[in-house]
This record gives structure tokens, sequence and C-alpha cells, in this order.
């Protein structure tokens, strides 16, 4: 299923992410992916092979040519979790700060929002082809969602959580307030 995502992920104009707990992978420094990894039991092995993937995704953000537009929603749990040493997350915070690139937007729930929808975990829209497909993320693999129907489902879910996050500047005020505790 994640092969799914990525043929997606490549082929579409915009991404809608949000991710409760940590920073989404399309957003990831190498040393923070690199820290992650093991901890999401990906065997030693594998995590130079998966760093290589994850980092050679965020290509469709990064391109010169028909970059893809993103918009990830972050918990402000996912800014305060350590993944790796302090060095390692004041790099990630700092990475956010200020996106280098103007199709990327970040957005922060703050950490005194009530109990809200996305605290059931992280989800990918992907506008592609002239259709959204969504993706949830599970602890074995996961799932594709192409019905209309819960598509539909996912773009309320999405709208509810944006509902609850800063607006764009307001989100870099505290992204910035938090890489100061990494310091």
């Amino acid at each position: 299923m994640v092969q799914a995502l990525v043929e997606y992920e490549g082929r579409a104009t915009l991404l809608r992410v949000y991710h409760p707990n940590l920073i989404p992978g399309l957003l990831q420094t190498e040393a923070y992916a690199r820290e992650l990894l093991p901890a999401m039991n990906v065997p030693p092995e594998d995590v130079e092979q998966t760093l290589a993937a994850r980092l050679d995704r965020q290509e469709i953000i990064t391109r010169s040519v028909k970059p893809c537009r993103l918009v990830a929603v972050v918990d402000e749990a996912a800014l305060h979790r350590r993944v790796g040493s302090p060095e390692v997350m004041r790099e990630q915070i700092e990475a956010l700060m200020a996106p280098e690139l103007s199709h990327v937007r970040v957005q922060v729930v703050p950490a005194d929002a009530p109990a809200y929808v996305g605290l059931r975990g992280p989800i990918v829209l992907a506008s592609v082809d002239g259709r959204t497909v969504g993706f949830l993320e599970g602890h074995l693999e996961g799932n594709v969602v192409e019905s209309p129907d819960g598509v539909a489902s996912l773009e309320a879910d999405w709208e509810d959580i944006r509902g609850y996050a800063l607006s764009a500047q307001q989100s870099q005020e505290l992204i910035t307030k938090a890489a100061k505790q990494w310091t």
C-alpha cells in the first residue's frame, strides 16, 4: 500500500498531509528520519534503503518544474517529541521555520486545542488527475482510500483538523518558539 501512496504522490499537484505525533516524511530532515526509522521498527539492515527512499520522495516538492503544492498540518506535540538528540530536533524544527519553498505551507494545531478528530491518526490527501485519493497510515500497512464516500469523509476530517490549526503566520511563530527549546 505504501507503494501506491508513493505513486500517487509522484503525480499529485496538491498534497494535504496531517500528522498528530511526528513531522511528516516529506518535511523530515535526513538526521530526523535516520533517528525515527529504527523507532518505527525498520530493521537495521533496511534503514539506509528506507531513508534514501524517504528522501527521494521529497523531490516532488523540491523539483524546479511543476513542484507539488504541500499543505502540512502537525499537532504541536510533534514539535516537542524528541527524535534523536536536541541537535537533530533543532535542525528539524529550523527546517520548518522558514520554508524556502513558497508552495509549501506548515500549520500547527496548538497544544491547548481540545480533543479533535485528527487525534485518530495521520491523513494524506493527494490531488491526482482531477480527483482526490486518501491514505491512512497503519501499524502494519497503510490504506489507500479511493471511494468517493471515503474520500469525502477524509476531506471533512481534514477541514475539521484545519479548523483547529493556527494560521500560517501564527504557526511559524509557534514553530520558532518551539525551536528555542532545542537549543
